[in-house]
């Protein structure tokens, strides 16, 4: 039944074109609607002329109603009147006394011909309404059946490039336009993204543009810009849309003469807008009325069908980011050393949640000690990573310390081109978040997209802060291992140095023992042999003694007993008793102490400092002299100084010999815990004082220890 109805439809509309902007099809239109009416009427006088023999005057108008229905049925009110007035002429000049004439001179044909008139316009006013309604209700189906087949074809859709493909070409097509363009907006909702083309479209934009959803250029350069920022100034069609026009309007004529009127409107959802349509219609007029309200229902469904999408591919990343962040778990979950850690991490997320990942490992002094870069394309990757680290601190630590966790949009890169020169790379968009221990900066973790299509937003920065997380446990757990295995390094070597340590004075005293016992002993030698077994007990104590030390300073518990204390006869005391090994040495020793130098201090741990510092002046002075001199300095505070000319220190052993079991030399060749400096420094800063070193390899080394002589 509606096909008939679209029929006939079809054949008043083509003697109604009433959306053409031009007066020629118009006039066109009416001179055929006008044959249509003269038409019926002679069809009709031409069936009753032959029945005049058999009726008569009678019945004249029999034949003439129907012509008029007819006419008014196919061609509206004007048919209908122009049949009617056609067919009173034609009655009153040929069946109607006196024939041949066009006068009427019966009352009652006069009656007969107004009633016929009447009854014949009556008859074409109704028939034109009717047919305004059918046409009305016959167009309303059709965009029902439009807009239900363009929402079944959104509800096909997916993702989001399917729904923009899918609304672009089915919009055009729904809409009746010739064209049309569809622009998204990008994830901060300030820019518009590159056009979807679709069909011809005003020459302003991309005349001779190939068809199809996905063709996304313009060609012969008079496309539209690739984006479009949305507080840009002006009055764009899509700005207006955006800003609140239901539809946003304007007729153009194109290069060739041709009328365009394009249409704009914003697709939104839940009241955020998600991007704008434009069509383009050739030779209309904007829309009104129905199609007006068409057009939004429209740009209502693809809305929606936009943020379904939307929502679809939230869900499926947030599904992918719990992937990235359970495989970086699992990765970084075993003992993983530093070095390797950042290129386990950036294999885990690129490709999946980046197209190149760059992790930096920072030392306490903010240099990179460890840097892995990931990249999609794996020439690059090898190039990249074949890079030295560079000294000072790098682009990726200089924005986390100055920004902290950062997003970047492709729209403003170029605070960010260090990073991005990291991957070898001038353009793209950016998560950048630093790797925390507390407030310390352990790291920095950049992802970098380099492709259009990716683009981040607030997830992604959740996802690399969670990966920041994970990367500084692991790191902590790395350092914490390397620091175990360093500590059980040095346990096995303290091990093995003490019982060579120990060994050595019970060795002596072993053999001295053993002579007394058997009773061998020379009794002239006695005095040497106790004097002996003093020095090795005295060595066994000194040892025990810094086996303690080192307990009570590492628990705390160093205990200082202040005291009046006459540094320069300590020091001298110090030095009478290491005659014995200066002695042995070979050393001469030269003493520059003043009468007296009275300060604040603890005189047993002033002692160990000298002993300690002498001692080391003669285990490594070579049999060379040995200067010792003690002052007081103008700020209150007194210097002890230390000198011998033996084997040296190399600059990089200079601080590292002031740790606890370090020494600067082999233990094969020189005993000790490599204790004493260690002890020294934690006495000297214990009484709130420093210590340094200066020396060069082969020129001797330099003591220097200052002490306020007030605690």
């Amino acid at each position: 039944m509606r096909a008939k109805a679209e029929a006939r439809l079809g054949v008043v509309e083509r003697l109604r074109p009433e959306h053409s902007g031009s007066a020629l099809p118009q006039l066109r239109g009416l001179g055929l609607r006008c044959f249509v009416g003269a038409a019926a009427a002679v069809i009709a006088l031409a069936v009753r002329i032959p029945l005049q023999p058999l009726l008569g005057d009678s019945a004249v108008f029999a034949t003439f109603y129907p012509a008029a229905m007819l006419a008014s049925w196919y061609g509206g009110f004007v048919s209908g009147a122009v049949a009617s007035a056609l067919s009173v002429v034609s009655i009153d000049y040929f069946l109607l006394a006196p024939h041949g004439s066009l006068r009427i001179e019966r009352p009652a044909d006069r009656v007969a011909v107004v009633a016929f008139l009447v009854c014949s316009l009556v008859v074409s006013v109704t028939q034109e309404r009717l047919h305004r309604r059918l046409r009305e209700a016959t167009a309303q189906a059709a965009r029902i059946s439009r807009l239900q087949a363009f929402s079944a074809a959104l509800a096909e859709a997916a993702t989001t490039a399917q729904v923009v493909a899918v609304a672009v070409r089915e919009g055009v097509a729904a809409s009746g336009a010739s064209g049309g363009m569809l622009r998204l907006l990008d994830a901060e909702r300030r820019l518009l993204l590159s056009p979807v083309v679709h069909g011809a479209t005003l020459d302003r934009r991309a005349i001779g543009a190939r068809r199809g959803a996905e063709d996304r250029r313009a060609e012969g350069g008079s496309g539209p810009s690739a984006t479009m920022r949305v507080d840009a100034e002006g009055a764009s069609l899509a700005l207006r849309a955006l800003r609140g026009e239901e539809i946003a309007s304007e007729v153009r004529r194109g290069a060739d003469g041709t009328e365009w009127a394009t249409s704009a409107l914003a697709l939104a959802a839940d009241g955020h807008a998600l991007g704008v349509i434009e069509l383009d219609f050739r030779g209309r007029n904007a829309p009104e009325g129905a199609e007006r309200a068409f057009l939004v229902s429209l740009a209502r469904q693809c809305g929606h069908a936009l943020d379904r999408a939307r929502l679809f591919e939230g869900e499926h990343r947030a599904l992918a980011r719990l992937a990235v962040l359970a495989e970086v778990g699992r990765v970084l979950a075993g003992n993983v050393a530093l070095e390797a850690l950042p290129n386990l991490v950036g294999r885990v997320l690129v490709p999946g949640a980046a197209d190149a990942c760059v992790l930096e490992v920072y030392d306490d002094a903010g240099a990179c000690v460890a840097r892995g870069v990931s990249h999609v394309e794996p020439r690059f990757e090898a190039r990249l990573r074949a890079q030295p680290l560079a000294p000072g601190p790098s682009a990726l630590r200089s924005a986390v310390v100055d920004h902290g966790s950062v997003r970047v949009s492709e729209t403003d890169p170029d605070d960010h081109a260090g990073i991005l020169g990291l991957v070898g790379a001038r353009r793209g968009t950016l998560v950048v978040v630093p790797i925390l221990r507390g407030a310390q900066i352990e790291g920095a973790l950049a992802l970098i997209g380099l492709r259009g299509g990716r683009r981040y937003g607030d997830d992604d920065l959740t996802l690399a802060e969670e990966i920041a997380a994970r990367a500084a446990a692991a790191i902590e757990q790395s350092r914490l291992n390397a620091e175990l295995v360093a500590a059980v390094r040095v346990r096995d070597d303290f091990l093995s140095v003490a019982s060579h340590e120990l060994n050595t004075p019970l060795t002596p005293l072993r053999l001295h023992l053993g002579a007394l016992r058997r009773g061998r002993a020379d009794p002239a030698k006695m005095g040497e042999r106790f004097a002996a077994l003093d020095r090795q007990v005295d060595r066994l104590a000194q040892l025990v003694g810094q086996l303690l030390d080192v307990s009570r300073i590492t628990a705390g518990r160093l205990a200082l007993e202040r005291s009046p204390v006459d540094f320069a006869a300590l020091v001298r005391e110090t030095a009478q008793r290491m005659e014995g090994p200066l002695a042995a040495s070979g050393s001469a020793l030269t003493l520059d102490v003043p009468e007296s130098l009275v300060g604040s201090w603890d005189a047993i741990r002033l002692e160990q400092i000298a002993t300690n510092l002498l001692t080391n002046a003669i285990k490594y002075g070579e049999r060379r002299p040995i200067e010792v001199r003690l002052e007081a300095l103008a700020d209150a505070s007194a210097r002890l100084t230390v000198r011998d000319h033996g084997i040296g220190i190399a600059a990089e052993h200079l601080e590292r010999i002031f740790g606890r079991f370090e020494r600067a030399v082999s233990v094969r060749h020189f005993g000790g815990f490599g204790l004493g400096l260690w002890i020294v420094r934690q006495v000297v800063e214990a009484l709130g004082g420093t210590i340094r070193v200066d020396s060069l390899p082969g020129e001797g080394a330099t003591f220097t220890v200052d002490l306020p002589r007030e605690g």
